[in-house]
């Protein structure tokens, strides 16, 4: 009983199921994954393919883009025409003359170095896995031909992204190509796990922090804020860039001022709001201030003179006014004591 039951339960199984291969477009770089995948369906279903038309009819199937559309839809008119003239039915031929006339067709004589500069220009790119690119990386050493183990290390090592190649040499740099296959494999998983924990962070709720009620509201930080102030001229400036080059030498010689063109000051007392244009009363006959005329002597004695001459150059009517801002005197009262006569100001000539 147990021996029937055990042959009906492998009665029921189904065979393992094999995917077809891709159409192919013609393309020779392309043409011997398209024939492994043809040769692999085959041996997965022999009982499909009992006879050479069968093969030959199921590759030409196959064969519906390019340059492989046109090839296949040749070959069959060619046998056509030949059934028509034999007055037979038609026959595509043997199996094995159809592989060496398929592999002229379309196989490359260039093979090895296609795959060469193939493998030389691989790269991983963004959203391919480790495993996937090592997969293709073999197919094109395989391809290729190439048996320096030292060379495919530094080719593969290129291959890689470079955030691939920083986390592999953190662990040290492999020392086979199998090493190498086994750390980018782990190196691209570690990374992913860790992306995939940070999306899942950056959505999982309650992982924003939230201000406690209990607690006073700290005040925000004070950030001043540059705003660029409006020049505003001062309209007591002295304008000299309005004066042309002969204009200002003119006023020089003359000393004349450069903002009302007078004689007996200079521009920047204008910005005095005490000060009269017009009047001479804040400079001396020799045109010196009265503060800069007193700097100019050395010693009390120098100074003294050079006040005393300041005032004799006044008029009479400065001289009065000069006193009775000094002594406090008023003009019709002249001092004796300070006078060397009675009735006479000390300051008169």
């Amino acid at each position: 009983m147990a021996t029937a039951a055990a042959a009906t339960t492998t009665e029921r199984k189904k065979d393992p199921k094999i995917n077809p291969p891709d159409v192919y477009d013609g393309n020779k770089r392309n043409f011997s994954r398209f024939w492994q995948q043809v040769e692999l369906y085959m041996i997965g279903a022999p009982e499909q393919f009992s006879t050479d038309g069968t093969k030959i009819a199921f590759v030409l199937s196959y064969l519906r883009k390019g340059d492989a559309d046109s090839w296949a839809e040749s070959f069959q008119t060619m046998k056509s025409a030949a059934a028509t003239a034999a007055g037979q039915p038609l026959s595509l031929g043997t199996w094995d003359q159809f592989v060496l006339d398929i592999k002229a067709a379309f196989k490359s004589e260039y093979a090895e170095k296609d795959a060469i500069h193939d493998l030389a220009s691989l790269y991983m790119q963004k959203g391919v896995s480790a495993e996937d690119h090592v997969a293709q990386f073999k197919t094109l050493v395989v391809r290729s031909g190439l048996k320096e183990e030292k060379d495919l290390m530094a080719k593969f090592e290129n291959s890689l992204r470079p955030k691939i190649r920083r986390l592999i040499s953190f662990k040290g740099e492999p020392k086979t190509l199998q090493e190498w296959y086994d750390a980018a494999s782990l190196a691209d998983n570690n990374d992913r796990r860790l992306e995939e924990a940070i999306e899942r962070s950056k959505g999982r709720p309650g992982t924003q922090i939230k201000p406690n009620k209990s607690q006073k509201s700290v005040p925000k930080l004070y950030t001043p804020s540059y705003r660029q102030t409006r020049y505003t001229r001062d309209p007591n400036a002295m304008d000299v860039d309005a004066l042309s080059t002969e204009e200002r030498d003119r006023r020089l010689k003359r000393g004349a001022c450069f903002v009302c063109n007078e004689v007996g000051h200079l521009a920047r007392e204008h910005r005095n709001p005490n000060f009269r244009p017009g009047t001479n009363t804040n400079r001396n006959a020799s045109g010196q201030t009265y503060a800069k005329a007193a700097r100019s002597g050395n010693g009390g004695q120098n100074q003294a003179k050079s006040i005393a001459q300041q005032i004799r150059n006044l008029s009479q009517a400065e001289k009065a006014k000069v006193y009775q801002e000094t002594f406090g005197a008023d003009e019709d009262e002249p001092t004796e004591e300070l006078g060397e006569g009675e009735g006479e100001y000390p300051f008169q000539e």
